[in-house]
């Protein structure tokens, strides 16, 4: 919208969280290596996916679509506005987290990526003004589906997804933000 639409003049702000903005090693592995697997996955997720309300759910094409490659490819087409602030947040999973799952897929990306929330590393995640990892006492560890209170899928409720998007609206609507 900001920049195909030509709308930064119309935009303070842009916040991401754990957005991959240099695409996911998971969905590397997934388009790349794995050619039978990647169908039935997919089916799994889009299962998952209308368990939660999407109607129509076309999870293959949103994995094909934050690869590295074609994470690249939409960051030279998609300029950022020089007048909107751009802010990103990252999370990651640690050895403590309580889901084995979850853990699990942050310790075989870590191998490859680094830290990581499971599905995008903190490195991918980083974009214009780089907030920091998101954790409280309560949960200094969470997963790529914490950060939007997915807890049915992930494991950890300690998280209080709300709490930490009302704090960040409160944050920008800040005058020091002006």
């Amino acid at each position: 919208m900001i920049s195909k639409l030509e709308m930064g003049d119309k935009v303070a702000s842009l916040t991401t969280i754990g957005s991959p903005h240099r695409g996911s090693g998971i969905a590397d592995i997934v388009v790349g290596k794995i050619p039978l697997g990647r169908f039935a996955a997919a089916r799994m997720v889009n299962i998952y996916a209308m368990i939660m309300g999407d109607k129509q759910p076309d999870s293959l094409r949103a994995v094909v679509q934050v690869t590295t490659e074609a994470m690249e490819l939409f960051n030279k087409d998609v300029i950022d506005h020089p007048n909107v602030y751009y802010q990103s947040y990252a999370s990651h999973v640690n050895k403590e987290y309580p889901n084995f799952l979850w853990r699990s897929l942050a310790g075989f990306l870590f191998i490859s990526d680094g830290k990581n929330d499971g599905l995008v590393s903190v490195e991918s995640a980083k974009w214009g003004d780089f907030k920091g990892i998101i954790k409280t006492e309560e949960a200094p560890s969470l997963n790529h589906a914490d950060q939007v209170g997915l807890f049915r899928f992930s494991g950890n409720p300690a998280f209080k997804a709300t709490r930490f998007y009302a704090d960040l609206l409160k944050d920008l609507k800040n005058p020091a933000f002006d």
